[in-house]
């Protein structure tokens, strides 16, 4: 168990021996959520790095209905735009 202060902009140091227990590393994100009056639970959100994405889609390949995704995206965006 390790304490650690929270500074006047709401920052902590997440200590060493807790970020190597849940492999916490630079650039993840930590999902905070109450369970309590005193309490919260705490979820590590790995960031994925650009090259582990290399061979996951078909290079060359052609997005099906293309035109359709960017018409209905389009559209999505007016409405909204109209509503404000």
């Amino acid at each position: 168990m390790t304490i650690t202060k929270v500074t006047s902009k709401g920052q902590v140091t997440i200590p060493v021996e807790i970020r190597k227990a849940l492999n916490i590393e630079e650039g993840d994100a930590l999902l905070f959520e109450t369970a309590g009056r005193n309490s919260a639970n705490i979820e590590v959100i790995k960031s994925k790095r650009l090259d582990e994405f290399r061979g996951s889609f078909a290079r060359g390949k052609m997005i099906p209905d293309k035109a359709r995704y960017r018409n209905t995206a389009k559209r999505d965006l007016a409405e909204r735009s109209y509503k404000k």
